[in-house]
Formats: structure tokens, C-alpha cells, sequence
């Protein structure tokens, strides 16, 4: 399970008093979520790392998110039996880091799948992170094209898809092999078609 880092500002001041950063940033007593796995803080914003730093402003709590504010993050009240969720987005992810190290695209410095997070650093040091989320039983997908995405399943076909992007794709195979299309235009990228739906 992929836990997270809850900062939740306990005064309504701005971040900017506490953490001495030149642009103000209001909490107005809203709080963000910091995946714990970012053990290098430049993979950060330097607004959240501020934050981080502040004295005093923020009180740290290891757990997960209630409330994101988002209409495409899970509530985690889908029928979906957890066994069932957790072995087909095992199975994907394996899919997914098995083919991209298979490929040996030149783009690519690393692959690693570890705990339910499939990390895919690039050569240009930007990197997509791909995990398992299990209270939303959703997919949740970083890019530095997308951006952050949800992907909830559809049983019985097993396809990860996310909410409507206008005219762009919605499965999560598809937008991976777009993202990377962008990312590494000089590759040859595999199809993923091993990856898609149910085995």
C-alpha cells in the first residue's frame, strides 16, 4: 500500500511567514498530500517542501486521505472484492514493468516495481509513478505529460480507465504508451497488448 504524508495547516496564516518563501502560499486550513516515497525532496515542489520546512505551521500525520476535493479519486465503496482488486492490479503493474524492461528503450534509466509501485525514471530525470491505491481501489498514475490520473476497474474485462480527457484516451495502457510516445519520440514502444483487460 502506497501511504502518504497528510500536512494540515493548524493555523489560517499563510506558509510563506513560517517557511520564509518569497511567493505567499495560503493553507486556509486545507491540507495535501505528500506521498511518503519521496525520499528526494527535489522530486517536490518547492511551494510543498517549504511547506515541509515551515516551523510550527504544519502538524505531519502518516496515513491516508479522506478528502481529496477530486471527482475522479474513489471513495473505495465499489463492490469490488478486495482479493479480486489486488491480484488484477498486481497483475497489470507486473505486465506493464515486465514490457517496458523488456523494450530497453534508450529513454528509460529505470524500471522498478516494488510494493504495488511501478517507478519509470527517464533519462531526462522526469519520471512517471504507477501505483496501486487500495482504499479507492483505483490505479492512481503520475506523469510529466498527464500529470496525476485515477484509474478504476471494470470487471469482468479488467480494464484500468479514468475519467473522460476530452478527445484523449481513458485506459491506462493506452495513456502510458501516449505519455511515453511524447516522452521518447526517437523509440519504437511496445503496444502493451499483453496488458490490456483480463488474462
Amino acid at each position: 500500500r502506497m501511504r502518504g504524508v497528510a500536512v494540515t495547516a493548524l493555523r489560517r496564516e499563510t506558509v510563506a511567514r513560517n517557511a520564509n518563501l518569497s511567493q505567499s502560499v495560503p493553507t486556509k486550513g486545507r491540507a495535501m498530500l505528500l506521498p511518503a516515497m519521496f525520499d528526494n525532496l527535489s522530486l517536490l515542489s518547492s511551494r510543498a517542501v517549504g511547506a515541509l520546512q515551515g516551523r510550527a505551521a504544519f502538524r505531519i500525520t502518516h496515513g491516508f486521505a479522506t478528502r481529496t476535493g477530486r471527482g475522479d479519486v474513489g471513495t473505495g465503496a465499489s463492490n469490488l472484492d478486495e482479493s479480486q482488486f489486488h491480484a488484477q492490479a498486481e497483475r497489470i503493474l507486473n505486465c506493464l514493468a515486465d514490457t517496458l524492461e523488456a523494450a530497453e528503450l534508450d529513454c528509460l534509466d529505470d524500471v522498478a516495481f516494488e510494493d504495488g509501485v511501478l517507478s519509470v525514471k527517464l533519462s531526462d530525470n522526469s519520471a512517471f509513478v504507477i501505483n496501486k491505491h487500495a482504499p479507492t481501489k483505483q490505479i492512481w498514475y503520475a506523469s510529466p505529460i498527464s500529470g496525476a490520473l485515477y484509474f478504476s476497474p471494470s470487471a469482468p474485462s479488467w480494464t484500468w480507465n479514468c475519467a473522460p480527457r476530452g478527445d484523449s484516451s481513458t485506459e491506462l495502457v493506452d495513456v502510458l504508451r501516449e505519455d511515453l510516445r511524447r516522452c521518447c519520440p526517437e523509440e519504437e514502444l511496445p503496444d502493451f497488448v499483453e496488458c490490456q483487460g483480463a488474462e
